[in-house]
């Protein structure tokens, strides 16, 4: 059977192949890619017109002072989308957020961490920019080299 581990695990038993979801889009160059590729991809437009990162964050982002503007408000999409606070975020980089982390600066995963998830870090600390700790303890705690090791034993091709 296919099994999906939501986002730490998916297999799929008809191709023969893993993903262990932390490691995904890092390939070991985690700090070039951007913060959140949801974000970057598909921004959610909530349904009051307010613009967030993804629908995890809507209704609560008011609350957390995540305010990048209002469609149904009179500001302009074009305008969002090519020079504002919210564009500047999209285009934050998993490098750019590790320099400001002290504690992941000196990470020995710093490497293939993908920070993890943005509306997870606001739900532990309130704040978009904190950590996610599920990826801290997925790395440091040897779920990491579980998983490969699972990978090995039923011989899944692990994604990329």
């Amino acid at each position: 059977m296919d099994l999906d581990v939501w986002s730490w695990w998916t297999h799929s038993r008809r191709e023969g192949r893993a993903v262990i979801v932390p490691d995904l889009f890092s390939r070991g160059e985690s700090d070039r890619n951007v913060l959140c590729r949801t974000n970057r991809e598909r921004p959610f437009i909530d349904a009051d017109g307010r613009l967030v990162h993804c629908m995890a964050l809507s209704g609560g982002s008011p609350a957390f002072g995540l305010l990048w503007g209002n469609v149904y408000g009179g500001d302009d999409l074009r305008e969002l989308f090519t020079d504002s606070a919210f564009l500047r975020e999209v285009q934050c980089t998993c490098g750019e957020f590790k320099e400001a982390h002290e504690e992941c600066r000196g990470c020995r995963w710093r490497d293939r961490c993908g920070t993890g998830c943005r509306a997870e870090a606001v739900a532990q600390s309130g704040d978009l920019h904190g950590l996610d700790r599920r990826i801290c303890l997925f790395y440091n705690e040897g779920c990491y080299e579980k998983l490969l090791g699972i990978a090995d034993k039923y011989s899944l091709k692990v994604h990329p």
